[in-house]
């Protein structure tokens, strides 16, 4: 009966720390977080409002946002969007590349537009200010 016993309780030892050491071993490559140049915001208000906002990053991740979307099924924008529309698109899953207009080539700007075009949840955008070439947004991330 001992025998039994320990015999059960090493086999539920070894299939814990199995599973334990399988739980570990998933970890997500590449999280966000593990990512040089990756910035992460978190917003507790996802609530929709009528009125211009400020954003702390620029572009915005995140935040309060117009209750309109701005259009995101591979949209090439010449002229820049409203911020509070773009961050409602972000809310929904989007992807939003903005571009220095005053850096960027017509050669690097035309491969961006063809990645761009006609890819659901994805929109290109000048952004004119922008502190690099160009920038990627998605809800609560910046590269």
């Amino acid at each position: 009966m001992i025998a039994a016993t320990v015999a059960v309780l090493l086999f539920a030892g070894a299939a814990i720390g199995y599973a334990v050491y399988q739980a570990n071993s998933t970890a997500i490559p590449n999280a966000p977080e593990d990512i040089e140049g990756v910035t992460i915001a978190t917003y507790a208000s996802q609530q929709h409002v009528a009125t211009d906002q400020t954003y702390d990053e620029t572009p915005p991740v995140g935040g309060l946002h117009d209750i309109e979307w701005a259009d995101c099924d591979g949209a090439i924008y010449d002229q820049q969007i409203r911020s509070e529309n773009a961050v409602h698109s972000l809310e929904h899953g989007a992807v939003w590349i903005t571009y220095n207009p005053d850096e960027i080539s017509d050669d690097d700007l035309a491969v961006l537009t063809d990645y761009v075009a006609a890819q659901a949840y994805l929109m290109l955008s000048p952004f004119p200010g922008l502190s690099s070439l160009i920038s990627l947004q998605s809800w609560n991330h910046q590269v």
